[in-house]
Formats: C-alpha cells, structure tokens, sequence
C-alpha cells in the first residue's frame, strides 16, 4: 500500500469534522492529509486519500475534492488509477469500485469485496479493471461483472506492461498473466525477497519489484537486485515510480531513493528535510 506521508497536495484541505448539518444543505468536512494513492494525467493530479478524492490541477494550483456527498460510496479511498479513455476509477473497503467520467461518480457493487482493502487498480489495453485486494479480482468493463483469482497467496500489487501482461507482487514472490499462463517467480528466479510490496514497469517496460529486502528489476531475461549492501535503498520498499527521465523513485520505510541507472541518492529525515511516519 502506497501511504504519502511526505507528498500532501492537499495540505489546504485539512478538516476534521465528518458532517456538519446548516440550514437545510448537508456538507461534509473531511481529513484529506494522508494521500494513499495517486495518478497523473498532464498536469492534473488525481488523489485517493483518508477524506475522499482530491483532483489537483498543477497548472493553477486549485483543487477539488470529491466525497460521499458527491456520490462516492465512502470518503475513505485507498486506490485510484486512470484508464486509457481518461476514466478515474478508485477503490476502498466499500465492497466495489467507483468511476467518475467527468459529471458523476458511479458505484459498481460486489459484495464478495466488502471489508476488503483495495490495493491496487490497474487497467489494461481494453479498459478492464484488475484489481488487487488481497485477492485478484478482474472487473469486465462489457459486462459489469467480477471475476476473482484464487492465488497462492495475498496480493500486494499490480502493474500492465505495454504488452498488455499482468505483473504480480504477492506475500509468495511475483507473478505473470499474458490472458492465457500464468508464471511465477521468486528468490530462486532473482528476486530480493519473496514478500513483494510493490510492482511497476519503467518506459523501457524493465519491470521492477519492491521487496522487504531491496529492489529487483527484470529486463525478461536478466534479473538484477539492489539492497542495502550494493545500493543506498534505507529500508522496506513500498512504492516505485518514474519521472520523464525513466529515473526510478523508490518510497521505503525510511526514506526516498533515486536511481538514473548508474548512481544513487536517498533522502532520509537525517540528510534532508523529508519527513516519515
């Protein structure tokens, strides 16, 4: 799970009571200050966070936020991803995920996904959800339908690469769907540690796993591990992300770390003004 402690868009919109009652109007007042999730289109920048969902415009700075009173079907929000026609699609522990196509949140049910904490949304080339909340569930954008996965163990996260495959990160090691098999992976393929936090594919689609014990990256045939020891990762790493550069950001438990390809830099409390928590 992705907890922003360090990025807060949103510092502006801080309250603290949940409903509030005024003449005739219900309005509703919610802690935005811990974003959970976050997803970029241009310059805009989409929000999942303890009070609803932040829409952040970079170009002007404003924002708008989104919450059960604007048909969200709860105001905590964990998960959130942009398909490719520009649909915001986001999830929590409310039994289902919600779309919003620029008028109106919409809520898609599925009772077998109640109380479970969403994770991770990705889509892939068809606009079909994959969702990660302890179990693998595919949402069939035709049909409106769930389908769940039994996997060997809890899934922690997901990512497409460009050739439409599923990637995996369970308590168990990593895993692959290209629509037809299934393979896995683990410390016996190269991976730093099976318990993998996290999963994301660089513009170079080299697809990288965050681990309890360092980072792994896999080309499709050549496994590489950064640790401690051979890197300057400071801790278990919960988050990958990639700037215009295809330079890998690393969110850890710790700390940030970056990497060009060649060298590497970490922010922690002690050397920079970052703050953990």
């Amino acid at each position: 799970m992705k907890l922003f402690h360090i990025l807060v868009l949103v510092s502006s919109i801080i309250f603290f009571s949940p409903y509030v009652f005024a003449e005739g109007v219900w309005n509703v007042y919610t802690d935005c200050n811990r974003v959970y999730d976050m997803s970029v289109n241009g310059q805009v920048v989409w929000c999942a966070t303890s009070g609803g969902v932040v829409r952040w415009n970079g170009a002007d700075g404003s924002a708008v936020r989104y919450t059960s009173l604007d048909g969200l079907p709860g105001n905590f929000v964990t998960a959130i991803t942009i398909d490719h026609s520009v649909v915001i699609w986001c999830g929590s522990d409310w039994g289902g995920i919600a779309s919003f196509e620029g008028s109106a949140w919409k809520f898609h049910p599925n009772d077998s996904l109640s109380g479970q904490w969403v994770e991770e949304i990705a889509a892939d080339k068809d606009n079909n959800l994959w969702i990660a909340s302890y179990r693998l569930w595919f949402f069939d954008r035709k049909t409106k339908k769930y389908n769940k996965y039994q996997m060997t163990g809890p899934v922690n996260a997901l990512a497409i690469d460009g050739e439409n495959v599923l990637w995996l990160g369970t308590d168990n090691g990593a895993a692959s769907f290209d629509g037809t098999a299934w393979k896995t992976y683990t410390v016996q393929n190269g991976l730093a540690d099976n318990h993998v936090n996290t999963v994301a594919v660089d513009k170079k689609e080299v697809k990288w796993f965050g681990t309890n014990r360092g980072v792994t990256s896999f080309d499709g045939t050549i496994w590489k591990t950064f640790t401690l020891e051979n890197s300057k990762i400071p801790g278990r790493v919960y988050d990958i992300s990639f700037d215009a550069g295809n330079n890998a950001w690393f969110g850890t438990t710790k700390g940030l770390s970056f990497f060009d390809g060649v060298s590497w830099k970490s922010y922690t409390p002690e050397n920079s003004g970052l703050e953990v928590g």
